[in-house]
């Protein structure tokens, strides 16, 4: 095309055809030239060409998320059913007058919810994915400073018992550190914790640590 004297030819983007944004000319007299006008012709253009580049583009598949969702805390949790008659049982005692009876030996103690019997009754509180929540205090004679490995398991099963201790994630192999301890009574290091019973059972936990161990079996329910 040629343009007429006194015109000017100036280019722009047109999608018309199916090559979007290709080249076309535009004559335009000098007498409508403004920056206005010319403004507005390249406006045109840039959406032109990002109309046609929306209009050919996919939409990007979308993703199902893999996201593990942990189980939700039930109260009250689930009756568990009488404890068994056929466990072993300790003798929970007192040793020290800040804490209540207790089971263990020689220097770390659990204190919870054993009676005078020896039995771990269970009151419903919470139910977690590992089951009924119980608070155990775990309780280390003042003056020791060794780390202690605590562990436990069902005497039916072998099904191992999980551990809260502290604001720490459950665990079935926790250590406690009586250098680091949360809290101290009367000098004795202790953590408060809970102990997930899943079932109406007998149970065994076993405490190590350098030089020392003790095993406790018991039977735990409602």
């Amino acid at each position: 095309m040629y343009a007429n004297p006194g015109q000017r030819t100036i280019t722009i983007l047109d999608d018309s055809s199916p090559h979007a944004c290709e080249m076309a000319s535009l004559q335009i007299n000098p007498s409508m030239r403004s920056k206005y006008t010319l403004i507005a012709l390249v406006c045109l253009g840039v959406v032109a060409c990002n109309g046609s580049s929306v209009a050919n583009s996919s939409p990007s598949p979308v993703k199902a998320s893999t996201a593990t969702v942990s189980p939700v805390n039930v109260y009250p949790g689930t009756a568990l059913g009488p404890a068994p008659s056929s466990c072993s049982r300790p003798t929970p005692r007192t040793v020290n007058p800040s804490f209540g009876l207790a089971i263990g030996e020689s220097t770390v103690y659990a204190v919870g919810p054993w009676d005078s019997t020896g039995v771990m009754h269970v009151d419903r509180a919470t139910q977690t994915q590992h089951g009924e929540q119980v608070k155990v205090l775990w309780v280390i004679k003042s003056g020791f400073n060794q780390p202690v490995s605590v562990r436990g398991k069902s005497m039916s099963t072998g099904r191992p018992l999980y551990f809260e201790i502290g604001d720490a994630s459950p665990t079935t192999t926790p250590k406690l550190d009586p250098n680091s301890a949360p809290v101290s009574e009367g000098g004795w290091p202790n953590f408060p914790s809970y102990l997930d019973i899943p079932a109406a059972d007998c149970y065994i936990i076993d405490a190590t640590w350098s030089g020392g161990r003790w095993q406790v079996e018991f039977p735990a329910g409602d």
